[in-house]
């Protein structure tokens, strides 16, 4: 629970992809945030990197009607539209990652498989458990108790639970609430995805994806009538004992960007 082993781990970043011939299928929300979006472009490079010996393939969970969008914007963005398909629609991704052959087997787990239950009968209206044979590795990111995370809660724990139990080995990733996770900055942005443009032509970029969700996730998607409505949040304070909370989910995020500019 320490953001320093995370630091171990990716000390020797090349030994992550040379050591062995590995197949690597992420299974991912794309489209929903920062985080995933910018994960996969930089795992999608593992597929064409000096001496890797790591091939990776992404299942997206993004809703259907908006997949194609996703899709389009992962290769708008730099990654290899050819190792993506979505989990709701026929793919051989499974019978390649199922194949023979000597090769370590990793399923990372960043997004939810959500499999929607029918309301009056309380029975899955569709379901997403997969039968392998080969043995493989399972890393979910979120843990499953005591709370559990989006990744493995609700809807999305029974999908999550059949890969863990059909796998060789487990490991759950805990971010402790974000606390271990690496922080984004414009400046490692811009050196890892150099812009095609000057950054007022730049649209549509992913430097320009993560500040539009950046700013929407710290000033909040509120209404902005009635008058005040969309700032309320960003100014009101806990209660006075601490054990409530008076003001919308945004109030820290704002406090914190205060503070780091230099507000009292």
């Amino acid at each position: 629970r320490t953001k320093q082993s995370l630091n171990v781990i990716f000390s020797d970043f090349p030994s992550l992809y040379q050591t062995a011939p590995t197949k690597l299928l992420i299974i991912t929300d794309f489209g929903e945030e920062t985080d995933d979006e910018v994960t996969c472009l930089l795992a999608d490079r593992l597929n064409s990197f000096p001496d890797s010996q790591c091939q990776v393939k992404f299942l997206f969970t993004t809703k259907s009607d908006r997949y194609a969008t996703q899709k389009d914007a992962s290769g708008r963005w730099g990654g290899a539209k050819e190792n993506v398909a979505s989990i709701y629609e026929k793919n051989d991704f499974l019978a390649w990652f199922d194949s023979e052959g000597d090769e370590d087997r990793i399923i990372l787990q960043i997004g939810p498989v959500h499999e929607p239950v029918d309301k009056e009968t309380d029975e899955h209206l569709w379901t997403w458990r997969p039968q392998l044979e080969q043995n493989y590795s399972y890393v979910v990111v979120g843990v499953f108790s005591p709370v559990a995370a989006l990744n493995v809660a609700g809807d999305a724990m029974d999908s999550a639970k059949h890969l863990m139990q059909q796998a060789s080995d487990k490991l759950v990733v805990d971010t402790i609430a974000g606390a271990g996770a690496f922080k984004f900055s414009a400046a490692a942005l811009n050196e890892l995805f150099p812009r095609k443009y000057p950054w007022k032509d730049d649209y549509g970029s992913i430097q320009e994806h993560v500040c539009k969700i950046g700013w929407r996730n710290s000033v909040g998607r509120a209404d902005p009538f009635p008058a005040g409505k969309a700032v309320a949040h960003l100014v009101s304070k806990p209660s006075a004992d601490g054990t409530t909370f008076e003001g919308g989910a945004n109030y820290m995020t704002a406090l914190k960007i205060h503070e780091d500019l230099g507000g009292d």
